[in-house]
């Protein structure tokens, strides 16, 4: 079977200009028909979306009931259809991640350092990939729980996901020594992934002159630190496969992922979940350009072939 994971950083739920566009982006995503989706930045408690959009959300989804106030996290997975859990970096403003599948177990950790762009976190959702199809607010079938109690379950995913300090690379490299930690004492399967804004670069995109001094003069205006690629080099050398690198080892243009047109949002994977009997089990990666974040969507698309005995 294929199955398809997004990541967006949704920017509080306002495109580039500081505009509310919730609703808009709750569509958007739906049109890609997503298997999971890890969101960055986003609000539990509270609703961006206006009264009298509530009456336009209604065609979207037929069990949903214009009266009703939701959370924006809640209208979203109305529209998509897909359960959901969210966690924190303080009060209500975290990440979340949605599924069409059963989410079997979710665990997360705030991440306190001295971080001047303070606490981060992480979260790991155990997901299980129902080879037929069947979303998570579906029953299961009697057959398919006669499968089960013989012991022959459906393969299962971990998803790992992030959005680290977005001013200075010590500070980052600190919060994923924590998320490593996290990941070697949570993950349950050996095909995993970690994903998010990890607001970093790579130095395997190949930067021309001209373009990383332009990174360096964006960075410097906003009080950043000149750019570095540690935290990648880190992330890659305990055995993370870098999806678009993987994909695309030859394109060098147009990577960008966010406004200042830096690649900084990362969908890393395990060699179990990349290549499998020698075939590639990533067998898709997109980057759909819009504005209706200050960030553009990735699109990862993998074929899972049963019964790796990979790590």
């Amino acid at each position: 079977m294929s199955f398809k994971i997004g990541l967006w950083n949704v920017h509080s739920f306002q495109d580039g200009g500081c505009r509310i566009s919730g609703l808009e982006q709750a569509s958007f995503l739906s049109k890609h028909d997503l298997d999971i989706v890890a969101l960055i930045e986003v609000r539990r408690n509270n609703s961006q979306i206006s009264d009298l959009e509530l009456d336009l959300f209604a065609d979207y989804s037929d069990n949903f009931s214009s009266k009703k106030r939701q959370t924006d996290l809640e209208y979203f997975a109305n529209i998509l259809e897909s359960d959901f859990r969210f966690t924190p970096y303080y009060d209500d403003f975290g990440i979340a991640i949605f599924s069409k599948y059963k989410i079997l177990h979710f665990a997360s950790e705030r991440i306190e350092t001295n971080a001047i762009g303070g606490a981060r976190c992480v979260y790991m959702a155990t997901i299980q990939l129902n080879p037929n199809n069947q979303k998570h607010e579906q029953k299961e079938t009697n057959e398919q729980n006669q499968k089960q109690k013989e012991g022959e379950e459906y393969e299962t995913i971990d998803v790992f996901g992030t959005h680290l300090d977005h001013i200075k690379e010590q500070s980052r490299l600190v919060q994923m020594r924590i998320i490593w930690k996290f990941i070697k004492k949570n993950k349950r399967s050996k095909k995993y992934v970690l994903l998010g804004d990890f607001n970093c670069l790579s130095s395997s995109d190949h930067y021309p002159k001209e373009e990383w001094d332009r990174i360096t003069e964006v960075r410097l205006d906003n009080s950043w630190e000149k750019p570095k690629c540690s935290l990648y080099n880190y992330i890659t050398k305990k055995g993370f496969f870098d999806t678009w690198e993987y994909r695309n080892p030859k394109i060098r243009k147009n990577q960008g992922t966010c406004r200042f047109n830096t690649r900084i949002d990362y969908v890393f994977a395990s060699k179990s979940l990349v290549t499998q009997n020698e075939k590639s089990q990533v067998v898709g990666y997109d980057k759909v350009e819009t504005n209706l974040s200050d960030h553009h969507l990735i699109i990862v698309k993998f074929q899972n072939y049963k019964n790796s005995e990979q790590n």
